[in-house]
């Protein structure tokens, strides 16, 4: 897989590691703690452990902590080696539906599920155990905003407000947002394209014409994607998506910059090992 470090502040890193097909494994590291987002396919397990060490060489030691931006089974399929899976209510309830057995977000859209009963089985998917789930944030309320305030999650420098947008691409998906350092972890909501390795970009021509859309509502998908642009204040941000390397996002005119305040409780990771009410 393709991996790259990036410097987002004093003291903080991201790392994106790509494999050939599945999401992005990102890696926030910042003032001594670190934090996973999503994991892609089970079946890299091998090679996505092997770029892991060689990124945080003290990974097998540590307690491991990884967030879900969404329970797509290529962003949650690796989930089973963590200790902790921090996710949103709606996430939370979909990685649960599919440890007892029966159809998440995903397959109970008849247009989906024999592709992702076909990836299941020839990625080696293994449920995520529900023991391991930490809600961090609750799901949003039944309301016409595309993307909703839902919380809050700090790691060392980075600050970053959670939103948790209306299922255009995935029911529970989560988009963070650190608007003091310019960084924006998207998901799938927002991938870059045009960032692909070969490889990637060969594979994603399959769901499309598997699935109808790897979107369950593509046009609300794609006004979640103009909603998190007009989030986005003036200054050089970097953008990290579900897919692809890192898209670098200059705004240089004045916009309406941040998202309204969002009355949900902060958390921190140092003070995680509940399940907030």
């Amino acid at each position: 897989p393709r991996m790259t470090r990036y410097a987002v502040a004093e003291g903080a890193s991201v790392t994106v590691i790509e494999p050939p097909c599945g999401s992005n494994v990102i890696i926030l590291e910042s003032e001594g703690e670190t934090l996973f987002v999503d994991t892609g396919y089970a079946c890299y397990r091998d090679e996505t452990l092997k770029a892991v060490r060689e990124a945080v060489p003290g990974f097998d030691g540590m307690r491991k902590r990884v967030l879900v931006t969404h329970a797509d089974l290529d962003h949650i399929g690796l989930c089973h080696l963590f200790d902790e899976v921090l996710a949103g209510e709606n996430s939370a309830l979909c990685m649960r539906e599919e440890y007892e057995g029966r159809d998440g977000f995903r397959e109970s859209n008849p247009l989906h599920k024999p592709y992702i009963g076909m990836c299941k089985i020839l990625t080696g998917y293994e449920p995520v155990p529900a023991g391991k789930v930490v809600v961090m944030w609750p799901a949003r309320p039944e309301c016409d905003a595309l993307l909703y305030p839902v919380g809050f999650l700090s790691l060392g420098r980075l600050r970053f407000e959670v939103y948790e947008g209306r299922g255009g691409h995935l029911k529970g998906e989560v988009l963070l947002i650190d608007y003091s350092n310019k960084v924006a972890l998207t998901g799938d909501v927002y991938v870059n394209v045009h960032g692909m390795t070969e490889a990637q970009a060969q594979y994603n021509r399959y769901a499309p014409f598997l699935m109808n859309s790897v979107d369950t509502d593509p046009e609300l998908c794609k006004a979640e994607r103009e909603d998190l642009m007009r989030r986005l204040g003036p200054g050089d941000w970097m953008i990290f998506g579900g897919h692809g390397s890192m898209k670098e996002h200059k705004v240089r005119v004045e916009g309406k910059g941040r998202g309204p305040p969002s009355p949900a409780k902060s958390f921190h990771l140092a003070h995680l090992g509940f399940i907030p009410a």
